[in-house]
């Protein structure tokens, strides 16, 4: 294996290697937060699915806490974390150009419009055709609802966008909801958009068979959208 075909290995691993555990992380702590629901009422007897008095109003804002204020904060991190994630990637393919001497480095903020414009635009000065960023912009509308709104909808692009987002909808206090399948479906995008421009730039990996059934067995099924409607 030569030194560029070492480097191409490192980048495409790692790229891998960091969605999966983001998505595992996220069904993990999803599973934690419905065991911890069930597992405190049991502690006193009570049953979260099955309210009745005189501890409905108890039970009730219980399961509000853990049903919606805490789903809520974990797939909201999630989906920043997953436009992090992408912003790392991004980068990185810039620095494996640059190392393979096929071009300068992507510069995240250099040049206006929004971050995947810009690297639209480096791709077309490094002859890389660009993928098509239709799901990839709606990581990123979600991702600064978020950040910039505390996920209130107020942008009329992201709401002409929502219905047709499986997992994403708009509450009736008029703020982003998801469900956990809604954050692996935003995430996978960011899978097949790097999917994408490493195909369209040649970059694949050199690694004996062996070790692709190995990435195969233990890492590629995490990068696959679980059904779950939590």
């Amino acid at each position: 294996m030569t030194a560029e075909e070492r480097l191409i290995d490192q980048y495409v691993t790692d790229g891998e290697v960091m969605l999966a555990r983001l998505g595992d992380h996220l069904v993990t702590l999803d599973a934690l937060r419905e065991w911890t629901k069930h597992s405190a009422l049991d502690a006193f007897g009570l049953d979260a699915a099955a309210p009745s008095n005189p501890w409905a109003a108890v039970i009730s804002s219980h399961n509000d806490r853990y049903d919606v204020h805490m789903a809520t904060y974990l797939r909201y991190a999630h989906i920043v974390l997953t436009y992090i994630v992408l912003e790392h990637r991004l980068e990185a393919f810039g620095a494996l150009i640059a190392a393979t001497r096929r071009g300068a480095r992507f510069v995240q903020n250099q040049g206006g419009g929004s971050l995947l414009k810009r690297f639209e635009r480096y791709l077309a000065r490094i002859g890389v055709p660009a993928p098509n960023r239709d799901a990839i912009d709606a990581l990123r509308l979600t991702r600064n609802c978020i950040v910039h709104c505390r996920g209130r909808v107020d942008s009329a692009e992201l709401r002409s966008l929502v219905p047709n987002l499986a997992g994403v909808s708009v509450d009736e206090a008029g703020s982003l909801s998801f469900t956990t399948e809604g954050c692996l479906l935003l995430q996978d995008a960011v899978v097949q958009y790097a999917h994408e421009i490493d195909r369209a730039a040649g970059f694949r990996l050199w690694a004996p068979s062996a070790v692709r059934q190995k990435f195969d067995r233990y890492i590629a099924p995490h990068l696959r959208p679980q059904q779950d409607g939590h």
